[in-house]
């Protein structure tokens, strides 16, 4: 386990697994080493889980460029932080909501700590912070594609992302998503009528950062 935090995790889950399944324990080996069976079963779920939230977490410094909070939507970008402006203009916007806000500005304040340390400070559990920055940063990607384009490379860097993901063999970019995309973000349209486009665009917008060319 990475910290306290985790150890407690597993410690209360293994409590749990061993009161509900102890019918199930027959004798044939020591009632310790049946128990560190379960410990090892749960910590390889635990940690499989926190992976598969590790990997739905983009960082929030995966994109270059910077924007203040006076910018208007298309200004060119200046020169200081953005990530903080960026938050702001979105809870502005109605994009976050105050709980993936305050979570979004709390991890930026404390890179370092684990989700139950931010929770602490937000006065609210650690699962929740983790999910309300999973859904936050899927929202601030969507918001850097439709109102600071040039901050991932502009129009032609862009489109040719979105050829790319529309040709991988695993998971590519459909025929509905790349509609949605190609008018809100490239064509900078308004008038959306596919059913489900803001769900098209958030997907579109996911698959297609992967293939910018960006450090």
């Amino acid at each position: 386990m990475r910290n306290a935090a985790d150890a407690e995790d597993l410690g209360q889950a293994v409590a749990i697994r061993a009161w509900r399944g102890y019918f199930t324990f027959r004798g044939e080996s020591s009632f310790l080493t049946w128990v560190m069976a379960i410990a090892t079963r749960e910590a390889a779920r635990l940690a499989a889980h926190r992976l598969r939230r590790d990997e739905r977490e983009v960082p929030l410094d995966r994109y270059g460029g910077t924007v203040t909070d006076a910018d208007p939507p298309h200004a060119d970008p200046p020169t200081t932080d953005w990530l903080p402006a960026l938050a702001e203009q979105a809870r502005t916007r109605g994009d976050l909501n105050p709980t993936e806000y305050a979570v979004v500005r709390a991890r930026l304040a404390l890179p370092g700590r684990t989700w139950d340390e931010i929770g602490t400070t937000l006065d609210l559990p650690g699962s929740r912070c983790a999910v309300a920055h999973c859904r936050a940063v899927v929202k601030l990607r969507v918001a850097l594609f439709l109102h600071h384009p040039e901050l991932l490379g502009g129009e032609d860097a862009l489109r040719h992302a979105m050829e790319q993901a529309a040709r991988v063999p695993h998971d590519p970019l459909t025929e509905a998503e790349a509609d949605v995309f190609g008018r809100a973000v490239l064509e900078r349209r308004s008038d959306h009528r596919r059913r489900n486009w803001p769900t098209l665009l958030r997907s579109a917008c996911t698959k297609v950062v992967g293939h910018l060319d960006m450090p």
